[in-house]
């Protein structure tokens, strides 16, 4: 399964925040998510506390 989410607004400053508010994810999905190295940014494997910016 593949989950999108497109910025619009700067709500939310980091990737955990959108995965928990937007996708509902507990924090125990999202640990075994970067575990598997299962989080992506624009194709490229990123850290949750990675921060989100706008265009």
């Amino acid at each position: 399964m593949k989950l999108t989410y497109l910025v619009t607004d700067t709500t939310y400053q980091n990737i955990k925040e959108v995965l928990k508010a937007n996708f509902l994810m507990s924090d125990r999905l999202i640990l075994k998510l970067k575990k598997m190295q299962n989080i992506f940014l624009n194709g490229k494997p990123i850290y949750v506390h990675h921060t989100i910016t706008t265009r």
